[in-house]
Protein backbone atom coordinates (compact mmCIF):
# COMPACT_ATOMS: atom_id res chain seq x y z
CA UNK A 1 0.00 0.00 0.00
CA UNK A 2 2.80 2.43 0.91
CA UNK A 3 4.54 1.88 -2.42
CA UNK A 4 1.30 2.62 -4.27
CA UNK A 5 0.84 5.81 -2.29
CA UNK A 6 4.41 6.88 -2.99
CA UNK A 7 3.91 6.20 -6.71
CA UNK A 8 0.72 8.28 -6.67
CA UNK A 9 2.48 11.23 -5.04
CA UNK A 10 5.44 11.00 -7.42
CA UNK A 11 3.01 11.17 -10.33
CA UNK A 12 1.22 14.11 -8.74
CA UNK A 13 4.52 15.96 -8.24
CA UNK A 14 5.55 15.25 -11.84
CA UNK A 15 2.32 16.91 -12.91
CA UNK A 16 3.21 19.85 -10.69
CA UNK A 17 6.60 20.06 -12.40
CA UNK A 18 4.97 20.12 -15.84
CA UNK A 19 2.57 22.82 -14.65
CA UNK A 20 5.57 24.88 -13.57
CA UNK A 21 6.78 24.91 -17.16
CA UNK A 22 3.36 25.68 -18.61
CA UNK A 23 2.11 28.39 -16.24
CA UNK A 24 3.55 31.77 -17.31
CA UNK A 25 5.28 33.80 -14.59
CA UNK A 26 7.00 37.17 -14.80
CA UNK A 27 9.91 37.57 -12.36
CA UNK A 28 9.76 40.73 -10.25
CA UNK A 29 11.72 43.81 -11.25
CA UNK A 30 14.67 43.88 -8.83
CA UNK A 31 16.28 46.96 -7.28
CA UNK A 32 19.49 46.05 -5.46
CA UNK A 33 21.96 47.82 -3.19
CA UNK A 34 21.96 50.61 -0.59
CA UNK A 35 19.03 52.97 -1.10
CA UNK A 36 17.20 50.65 -3.46
CA UNK A 37 14.04 50.86 -1.33
CA UNK A 38 13.82 54.56 -2.22
CA UNK A 39 14.14 53.66 -5.91
CA UNK A 40 11.24 51.26 -5.50
CA UNK A 41 9.13 54.00 -3.89
CA UNK A 42 9.84 56.28 -6.85
CA UNK A 43 8.93 53.55 -9.34
CA UNK A 44 5.72 52.81 -7.47
CA UNK A 45 4.68 56.47 -7.73
CA UNK A 46 5.68 56.63 -11.41
CA UNK A 47 3.41 53.69 -12.08
CA UNK A 48 0.48 55.81 -10.94
CA UNK A 49 -0.18 54.47 -7.44
CA UNK A 50 -1.98 57.12 -5.36
CA UNK A 51 -3.21 55.05 -2.42
CA UNK A 52 -1.01 52.42 -0.82
CA UNK A 53 -1.27 50.03 2.12
CA UNK A 54 2.13 49.35 3.70
CA UNK A 55 2.14 46.05 5.61
CA UNK A 56 4.76 45.56 8.31
CA UNK A 57 4.98 44.23 11.85
CA UNK A 58 4.73 46.07 15.15
CA UNK A 59 8.41 45.74 16.03
CA UNK A 60 9.63 47.26 12.76
CA UNK A 61 7.02 50.00 12.93
CA UNK A 62 8.04 50.96 16.47
CA UNK A 63 11.73 50.92 15.51
CA UNK A 64 10.94 53.46 12.80
CA UNK A 65 12.56 51.38 10.05
CA UNK A 66 9.80 52.33 7.61
CA UNK A 67 9.98 56.08 8.31
CA UNK A 68 12.31 56.89 5.42
CA UNK A 69 10.28 55.12 2.77
CA UNK A 70 7.05 56.54 4.21
CA UNK A 71 8.51 60.05 3.98
CA UNK A 72 9.57 59.44 0.38
CA UNK A 73 6.12 58.14 -0.52
CA UNK A 74 4.51 61.21 1.05
CA UNK A 75 6.80 63.53 -0.93
CA UNK A 76 5.81 61.68 -4.10
CA UNK A 77 2.11 62.20 -3.36
CA UNK A 78 1.30 58.60 -2.43
CA UNK A 79 -1.26 58.45 0.38
CA UNK A 80 -0.08 55.57 2.56
CA UNK A 81 -1.89 53.74 5.35
CA UNK A 82 0.10 51.37 7.57
CA UNK A 83 -1.15 47.98 8.74
CA UNK A 84 1.04 46.43 11.44
CA UNK A 85 -1.35 44.28 13.47
CA UNK A 86 0.40 41.01 12.74
CA UNK A 87 2.70 38.59 14.51
CA UNK A 88 5.15 35.94 13.30
CA UNK A 89 3.13 33.21 11.57
CA UNK A 90 0.21 35.56 10.81
CA UNK A 91 -3.20 34.11 11.51
CA UNK A 92 -6.27 34.07 9.33
CA UNK A 93 -7.84 36.68 11.62
CA UNK A 94 -4.89 39.05 11.23
CA UNK A 95 -4.83 38.63 7.46
CA UNK A 96 -8.57 39.27 7.27
CA UNK A 97 -8.09 42.46 9.30
CA UNK A 98 -5.47 43.55 6.76
CA UNK A 99 -7.86 42.86 3.89
CA UNK A 100 -10.46 45.07 5.58
CA UNK A 101 -7.83 47.79 6.14
CA UNK A 102 -6.96 47.79 2.43
CA UNK A 103 -10.61 48.08 1.49
CA UNK A 104 -11.23 50.85 4.00
CA UNK A 105 -8.27 52.84 2.67
CA UNK A 106 -9.25 52.27 -0.95
CA UNK A 107 -5.74 50.95 -1.60
CA UNK A 108 -4.63 50.55 -5.20
CA UNK A 109 -1.47 48.71 -4.21
CA UNK A 110 0.13 46.89 -1.29
CA UNK A 111 3.75 47.05 -0.13
CA UNK A 112 5.10 44.27 2.08
CA UNK A 113 7.86 45.72 4.28
CA UNK A 114 9.56 43.31 6.66
CA UNK A 115 10.28 39.62 6.98
CA UNK A 116 8.41 36.69 5.54
CA UNK A 117 5.36 37.17 7.74
CA UNK A 118 4.81 40.76 6.59
CA UNK A 119 5.40 39.93 2.93
CA UNK A 120 3.16 36.83 3.04
CA UNK A 121 0.42 38.93 4.64
CA UNK A 122 0.84 41.63 2.00
CA UNK A 123 0.53 39.04 -0.76
CA UNK A 124 -2.76 37.72 0.57
CA UNK A 125 -4.16 41.18 1.23
CA UNK A 126 -3.32 42.25 -2.33
CA UNK A 127 -4.84 39.09 -3.79
CA UNK A 128 -8.09 39.10 -1.80
CA UNK A 129 -8.95 42.74 -1.02
CA UNK A 130 -10.59 43.46 -4.40
CA UNK A 131 -12.55 40.21 -4.63
CA UNK A 132 -15.15 38.18 -2.77
CA UNK A 133 -13.18 34.94 -2.39
CA UNK A 134 -13.22 33.98 1.32
CA UNK A 135 -9.81 33.64 2.91
CA UNK A 136 -10.45 30.00 3.88
CA UNK A 137 -10.89 29.14 0.18
CA UNK A 138 -7.45 30.44 -0.78
CA UNK A 139 -5.12 27.65 0.55
CA UNK A 140 -3.92 25.10 -1.97
CA UNK A 141 -2.64 25.19 -5.52
CA UNK A 142 -3.86 27.73 -8.07
CA UNK A 143 -6.99 28.79 -6.19
CA UNK A 144 -6.66 32.54 -6.92
CA UNK A 145 -6.37 32.46 -10.73
CA UNK A 146 -6.15 36.23 -11.28
CA UNK A 147 -4.11 39.07 -9.83
CA UNK A 148 -5.51 41.48 -7.28
CA UNK A 149 -4.01 44.81 -6.27
CA UNK A 150 -0.53 45.80 -7.43
CA UNK A 151 2.03 44.21 -5.11
CA UNK A 152 5.53 45.32 -4.09
CA UNK A 153 7.98 44.00 -1.51
CA UNK A 154 10.92 45.25 0.55
CA UNK A 155 12.44 42.45 2.66
CA UNK A 156 14.21 43.56 5.84
CA UNK A 157 15.70 40.10 6.49
CA UNK A 158 17.73 37.82 4.22
CA UNK A 159 15.98 34.51 4.62
CA UNK A 160 12.46 33.74 3.50
CA UNK A 161 12.80 34.69 -0.16
CA UNK A 162 9.09 35.47 -0.01
CA UNK A 163 9.71 38.57 -2.11
CA UNK A 164 10.31 36.43 -5.21
CA UNK A 165 8.00 33.47 -4.60
CA UNK A 166 4.34 32.88 -5.41
CA UNK A 167 3.60 31.23 -2.07
CA UNK A 168 2.24 32.47 1.26
CA UNK A 169 1.30 30.73 4.49
CA UNK A 170 -1.81 31.18 6.64
CA UNK A 171 -1.95 29.95 10.26
CA UNK A 172 -5.44 28.92 11.32
CA UNK A 173 -6.35 30.59 14.62
CA UNK A 174 -8.21 27.62 16.08
CA UNK A 175 -6.53 24.50 14.70
CA UNK A 176 -3.00 26.02 14.60
CA UNK A 177 -2.53 24.42 11.20
CA UNK A 178 -0.35 26.20 8.66
CA UNK A 179 -1.89 26.23 5.21
CA UNK A 180 0.14 27.30 2.17
CA UNK A 181 -1.36 29.29 -0.68
CA UNK A 182 0.50 28.72 -3.97
CA UNK A 183 -0.38 30.77 -7.04
CA UNK A 184 1.58 32.94 -9.52
CA UNK A 185 -0.85 35.75 -8.67
CA UNK A 186 1.08 36.19 -5.40
CA UNK A 187 4.33 37.18 -7.13
CA UNK A 188 5.28 40.84 -6.47
CA UNK A 189 5.82 43.05 -9.50
CA UNK A 190 8.87 44.84 -8.06
CA UNK A 191 11.25 44.20 -5.14
CA UNK A 192 14.01 46.18 -3.41
CA UNK A 193 16.94 44.33 -1.80
CA UNK A 194 18.27 47.15 0.38
CA UNK A 195 21.04 46.00 2.75
CA UNK A 196 20.87 49.22 4.77
CA UNK A 197 17.54 48.01 6.16
CA UNK A 198 19.21 44.85 7.47
CA UNK A 199 22.19 46.28 9.35
CA UNK A 200 20.22 46.62 12.59
CA UNK A 201 19.17 42.97 12.71
CA UNK A 202 20.27 41.22 15.91
CA UNK A 203 22.79 38.39 15.36
CA UNK A 204 20.22 35.76 16.38
CA UNK A 205 17.76 36.95 13.72
CA UNK A 206 20.53 37.15 11.14
CA UNK A 207 21.45 33.54 11.95
CA UNK A 208 17.93 32.10 11.88
CA UNK A 209 16.86 33.88 8.69
CA UNK A 210 20.12 32.94 7.00
CA UNK A 211 19.59 29.26 7.79
CA UNK A 212 16.07 29.60 6.43
CA UNK A 213 17.61 30.65 3.10
CA UNK A 214 20.09 27.77 3.30
CA UNK A 215 17.23 25.33 3.90
CA UNK A 216 15.45 26.66 0.81
CA UNK A 217 18.58 26.11 -1.28
CA UNK A 218 19.28 22.60 0.06
CA UNK A 219 15.69 21.37 -0.21
CA UNK A 220 15.42 22.81 -3.73
CA UNK A 221 18.60 20.94 -4.72
CA UNK A 222 17.27 17.68 -3.23
CA UNK A 223 13.80 18.02 -4.75
CA UNK A 224 12.72 15.60 -7.46
CA UNK A 225 11.32 18.64 -9.28
CA UNK A 226 14.70 20.35 -9.51
CA UNK A 227 16.00 21.34 -12.95
CA UNK A 228 19.08 23.05 -14.36
CA UNK A 229 17.73 26.53 -13.67
CA UNK A 230 16.78 25.82 -10.05
CA UNK A 231 20.03 23.95 -9.43
CA UNK A 232 22.06 26.89 -10.73
CA UNK A 233 20.26 29.34 -8.46
CA UNK A 234 20.29 27.07 -5.40
CA UNK A 235 23.97 26.24 -5.76
CA UNK A 236 24.85 29.92 -6.02
CA UNK A 237 22.74 30.65 -2.94
CA UNK A 238 24.30 27.83 -0.93
CA UNK A 239 27.82 28.97 -1.76
CA UNK A 240 27.08 32.57 -0.79
CA UNK A 241 25.44 31.55 2.49
CA UNK A 242 28.31 29.37 3.68
CA UNK A 243 30.78 32.21 3.10
CA UNK A 244 28.74 35.34 3.85
CA UNK A 245 26.35 34.36 6.65
CA UNK A 246 29.11 34.04 9.30
CA UNK A 247 30.43 37.47 8.22
CA UNK A 248 26.99 39.10 8.52
CA UNK A 249 26.49 37.38 11.88
CA UNK A 250 29.81 38.68 13.24
CA UNK A 251 29.38 42.23 11.93
CA UNK A 252 25.86 43.38 11.24
CA UNK A 253 27.12 46.57 9.58
CA UNK A 254 29.04 44.66 6.91
CA UNK A 255 27.12 45.90 3.86
CA UNK A 256 28.98 43.56 1.50
CA UNK A 257 27.91 40.52 3.51
CA UNK A 258 24.38 41.90 3.95
CA UNK A 259 24.05 42.50 0.21
CA UNK A 260 25.36 39.02 -0.58
CA UNK A 261 22.91 37.43 1.86
CA UNK A 262 19.99 39.39 0.40
CA UNK A 263 20.92 38.11 -3.06
CA UNK A 264 21.40 34.57 -1.73
CA UNK A 265 17.95 34.59 -0.14
CA UNK A 266 16.52 35.86 -3.42
CA UNK A 267 18.27 33.12 -5.44
CA UNK A 268 17.11 30.45 -3.00
CA UNK A 269 13.56 31.81 -3.18
CA UNK A 270 13.57 31.67 -6.97
CA UNK A 271 14.91 28.10 -6.81
CA UNK A 272 12.36 26.68 -4.41
CA UNK A 273 9.50 28.46 -6.16
CA UNK A 274 9.98 26.02 -9.04
CA UNK A 275 11.61 23.04 -7.30
CA UNK A 276 9.72 23.17 -4.00
CA UNK A 277 10.95 22.33 -0.51
CA UNK A 278 10.44 19.19 1.59
CA UNK A 279 10.21 17.55 4.98
CA UNK A 280 12.23 20.23 6.78
CA UNK A 281 9.69 22.89 5.91
CA UNK A 282 6.72 20.60 6.42
CA UNK A 283 7.81 19.86 10.00
CA UNK A 284 9.01 23.41 10.73
CA UNK A 285 5.63 24.80 9.70
CA UNK A 286 3.93 22.65 12.33
CA UNK A 287 6.43 23.65 15.04
CA UNK A 288 5.69 27.27 14.25
CA UNK A 289 1.95 26.71 14.38
CA UNK A 290 2.01 24.71 17.63
CA UNK A 291 4.71 26.55 19.58
CA UNK A 292 5.16 29.88 17.75
CA UNK A 293 8.74 28.93 16.99
CA UNK A 294 10.11 31.44 14.42
CA UNK A 295 10.23 29.78 11.03
CA UNK A 296 13.95 30.20 10.38
CA UNK A 297 14.80 28.90 13.83
CA UNK A 298 12.49 25.92 13.36
CA UNK A 299 14.19 25.10 10.06
CA UNK A 300 17.59 25.33 11.73
CA UNK A 301 16.55 22.78 14.35
CA UNK A 302 14.91 20.37 11.89
CA UNK A 303 17.45 20.53 9.04
CA UNK A 304 20.27 18.49 10.70
CA UNK A 305 17.85 15.68 11.61
CA UNK A 306 16.42 15.39 8.12
CA UNK A 307 19.86 15.53 6.51
CA UNK A 308 21.10 12.78 8.87
CA UNK A 309 18.24 10.55 7.70
CA UNK A 310 18.96 11.37 4.05
CA UNK A 311 22.64 10.56 4.64
CA UNK A 312 21.60 7.04 5.64
CA UNK A 313 19.04 6.53 2.88
CA UNK A 314 20.22 8.59 -0.13
CA UNK A 315 23.89 9.43 0.49
CA UNK A 316 24.56 10.06 -3.19
CA UNK A 317 22.25 13.08 -3.22
CA UNK A 318 24.11 14.71 -0.33
CA UNK A 319 27.50 13.72 -1.73
CA UNK A 320 26.80 15.92 -4.76
CA UNK A 321 26.29 18.91 -2.46
CA UNK A 322 29.46 18.08 -0.54
CA UNK A 323 31.47 18.09 -3.77
CA UNK A 324 30.25 21.58 -4.58
CA UNK A 325 31.65 22.76 -1.24
CA UNK A 326 34.89 20.87 -1.91
CA UNK A 327 34.47 18.80 1.25
CA UNK A 328 36.75 15.78 1.81
CA UNK A 329 35.53 12.20 1.41
CA UNK A 330 36.55 9.03 -0.42
CA UNK A 331 33.03 7.83 -1.23
CA UNK A 332 29.42 8.97 -1.29
CA UNK A 333 28.76 8.03 2.33
CA UNK A 334 31.82 9.86 3.61
CA UNK A 335 30.92 12.92 1.55
CA UNK A 336 27.30 12.83 2.73
CA UNK A 337 28.43 12.64 6.35
CA UNK A 338 30.86 15.52 5.76
CA UNK A 339 28.06 17.65 4.33
CA UNK A 340 25.83 16.95 7.36
CA UNK A 341 28.69 17.89 9.68
CA UNK A 342 29.34 21.11 7.73
CA UNK A 343 25.70 22.18 7.97
CA UNK A 344 25.50 21.37 11.68
CA UNK A 345 28.75 23.21 12.35
CA UNK A 346 27.44 26.30 10.56
CA UNK A 347 24.19 26.25 12.55
CA UNK A 348 25.79 25.75 15.96
CA UNK A 349 28.55 28.22 15.11
CA UNK A 350 25.83 30.84 14.73
CA UNK A 351 24.73 30.27 18.32
CA UNK A 352 21.65 28.21 17.50
CA UNK A 353 20.95 25.44 20.01
CA UNK A 354 19.71 22.21 18.48
CA UNK A 355 16.73 20.35 19.86
CA UNK A 356 13.17 21.60 20.36
CA UNK A 357 12.57 22.07 24.07
CA UNK A 358 8.95 23.10 23.40
CA UNK A 359 8.03 19.78 21.77
CA UNK A 360 5.32 17.95 23.75
CA UNK A 361 4.89 14.17 23.49
CA UNK A 362 1.13 14.56 23.13
CA UNK A 363 1.61 16.66 19.96
CA UNK A 364 4.02 14.38 18.09
CA UNK A 365 1.39 12.31 16.31
CA UNK A 366 -0.60 15.34 15.12
CA UNK A 367 2.54 17.22 14.05
CA UNK A 368 3.76 14.17 12.12
CA UNK A 369 0.40 13.63 10.44
CA UNK A 370 0.07 17.27 9.37
CA UNK A 371 3.69 17.45 8.19
CA UNK A 372 3.25 14.28 6.15
CA UNK A 373 0.11 15.63 4.52
CA UNK A 374 1.86 18.87 3.60
CA UNK A 375 5.03 17.20 2.33
CA UNK A 376 3.34 14.51 0.26
CA UNK A 377 0.65 16.66 -1.34
CA UNK A 378 2.77 19.74 -2.02
CA UNK A 379 6.47 18.84 -2.26
CA UNK A 380 8.51 16.56 -4.54
CA UNK A 381 10.49 15.08 -1.64
CA UNK A 382 13.52 12.95 -2.56
CA UNK A 383 12.11 9.97 -0.66
CA UNK A 384 8.81 9.17 1.05
CA UNK A 385 8.72 8.42 4.76
CA UNK A 386 6.22 6.04 6.32
CA UNK A 387 4.02 7.18 9.21
CA UNK A 388 6.21 5.59 11.88
CA UNK A 389 9.42 6.91 10.29
CA UNK A 390 8.18 10.48 10.26
CA UNK A 391 6.83 10.15 13.79
CA UNK A 392 10.24 8.90 14.99
CA UNK A 393 11.94 11.79 13.21
CA UNK A 394 9.68 14.35 14.88
CA UNK A 395 10.14 12.70 18.29
CA UNK A 396 13.91 12.85 17.87
CA UNK A 397 13.75 16.65 17.70
CA UNK A 398 13.39 16.71 21.47
CA UNK A 399 17.08 15.81 21.65
CA UNK A 400 20.19 17.13 19.97
CA UNK A 401 21.44 15.30 16.86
Amino acid sequence: MFQLQAAFFRTLMFGQKLAGYLIPTTPPLLFCGPGSSQQLATTLAQQGVKKLLLVTDQALFRLGLAEKILATLAELGVETAVFYELTPDPTDQQIQAGIEAARHHGAEAVLGFGGGSAIDTAKLIAALAPRNLPLDKAPGLLRLRRRGLALYAVPTTAGTGSEVTFAAVITHSQSHQKKPVIDPCLLPSAVALDPTLMTGLPPAVTAATGIDALTHAIEALLSNNANRETDRLARAAMGLIFTQLPAAYRDGNNLEARSAMAIAACYAGLAFTKAGVGYVHAIAHQLGAYYHLPHGLANAKVLPKVLALYSERIPGRLAALARQLALPGDNDQALADAFCQQVTALITGLGIHLGVAELQARDIEAISRQAQHEAHWLYAVPLYLKDDELKALVASLATKP
